[in-house]
């Protein structure tokens, strides 16, 4: 009975992921490419409130609408970091991990620390040589993504509050981290 519990748990776990990825794709459907072959390319979408990175073959940056001069640079830096060092595939990896894992507290607390890890990388490698009031304006913009943008909530701010003073902090004082 435990192992008809646990491959339950399994099927769970990876139904809602895959549920989830289709969601976001689909929500993505209308997003606009922008950008050049010289400066890069990116999506543009009004339907999402704050930038991320989705896709693991072909991993794309993806920004709310209404950013841009310096605020959609370092957006950009930001999530073309996660690509670089390819945190879409070891989300993949982690994400698949949980699924047999689920019930382990554990595996729960490193795929928490997987993440907040290459959010600190990736903020770091924006504002490495900046001086503190970059890095402050820098932190009104991760304040304001994570508000949704346009001043509606969004999840980030309420359930990820300590991690994204953790982030806040950590760029303010300038700490490092490795990769």
């Amino acid at each position: 009975i435990l192992a008809r519990v646990w491959l339950a748990g399994v099927i769970a776990v990876w139904g809602y992921t895959l549920f989830s990825w289709l969601r976001t794709r689909a929500l993505l459907s209308t997003a606009v490419r922008k950008g050049s072959i010289r400066e890069g390319w990116w999506w543009e979408s009004d339907r999402i409130p704050t930038a991320f990175v989705f896709g693991v073959i072909r991993p794309r940056v993806y920004v709310p609408a209404g950013l841009e001069g310096e605020n959609l640079r370092w957006v950009r830096i930001h999530e073309e970091s996660h690509i670089e060092l390819g945190h879409s595939r070891c989300k993949l990896i982690y994400f698949l991990i949980m699924g047999v894992h689920w019930f382990n507290p554990a595996a729960r607390l490193l795929a928490e620390r997987l993440d907040r890890d290459c959010e600190l990388y990736c903020d770091q490698t924006v504002a490495r040589n900046w001086d503190r009031s970059r890095r402050a304006r820098y932190g009104e913009l991760l304040l304001r993504l994570a508000a949704g943008g346009k001043g509606k909530p969004s999840t980030a701010l309420f359930s990820q509050k300590q991690r994204l003073e953790e982030r806040l902090t950590a760029m303010m004082n300038g700490k490092t981290y490795g990769k």
